[in-house]
């Protein structure tokens, strides 16, 4: 415990001489400043796609109930996790998933990328005032990995023992989408949650919309309280009324 009360200490600056201390906490302190805004901006983002209700064939009505709908018909999908993984799980359409996949990985770019550069420019700046190469061997050494290099070296092996059941997996998907559309010559990053739902029910009769049906949201927050009250040997009381933010 000792030891690794000082290894903390060290890592955080304290070996160093005050003035670099303090630019040491300086930086972390506008780090943690671009690392909150980058989250919030994720969080904030309102992004969103519009369909008409034949680009969403497949979309189960559980969803579409839950998308605003304009006063064209169009329904309104936005880039949160529920809406998104409803359309790529689900939709029939290659091109709507399409859409929705390349509107989710670019939400909060125009302000996140260059907050990015910035984070990257400071980490690099503070491992480099506290002895390290670069950043990702200042946060791994205190880990059991110790250093990137280890790290990498692990990724790498770990990459050619997956490789093969990688390669058999997409041959898989690859052959079931040849069933659907008979000219297909690839896997595109969009399909592989909607040929993997679709597999899932049809080899194992899994129905993730099925499954939802005895989990409605109330008995899911009644049990979770009562999990948790178990585990932490705490009663939960709900208080009518009560002032909250």
């Amino acid at each position: 415990l000792l030891f690794k009360k000082i290894e903390a200490y060290e890592l955080g600056g304290l070996k160093l001489p005050d003035d670099q201390l303090e630019k040491v906490k300086e930086l972390k302190s506008k780090l943690n400043s671009l690392e909150v805004e980058f989250s919030k901006n994720l969080n904030e983002d309102k992004t969103f796609l519009t369909y008409t209700a034949e680009e969403l064939a497949g979309v189960p009505e559980s969803a579409l109930a839950r998308f605003k709908k304009q006063d064209d018909g169009k329904y309104v999908v936005t880039t949160k996790p529920t809406d998104y993984l409803s359309v790529m799980e689900n939709a029939k359409s290659s091109e709507t998933r399409r859409r929705m996949s390349l509107a989710f990985q670019t939400r909060g770019t125009e302000n996140n990328v260059k907050l990015l550069e910035k984070a990257v420019a400071l980490r690099a700046e503070i491992a480099g005032l506290l002895g390290f190469a670069h950043w990702a061997d200042y946060k791994t050494a205190s880990k059991m990995a110790k250093n990137a290099r280890n790290v990498n070296e692990f990724l790498d092996d770990l990459k050619v023992k997956l490789a093969a059941r990688n390669r058999a997996d997409l041959d898989r998907l690859l052959k079931f989408k040849k069933e659907l559309e008979p000219g297909a010559k690839m896997v595109d990053p969009w399909d592989t949650a909607y040929l993997s739902n679709l597999l899932q029910q049809r080899d194992y009769s899994l129905d993730s919309e099925k499954v939802r049906e005895y989990f409605p949201t109330e008995l899911v927050i009644d049990g979770m309280f009562k999990i948790y009250a178990k585990m932490l040997g705490v009663r939960f009381e709900e208080i009518k009324g009560a002032k909250v933010w």
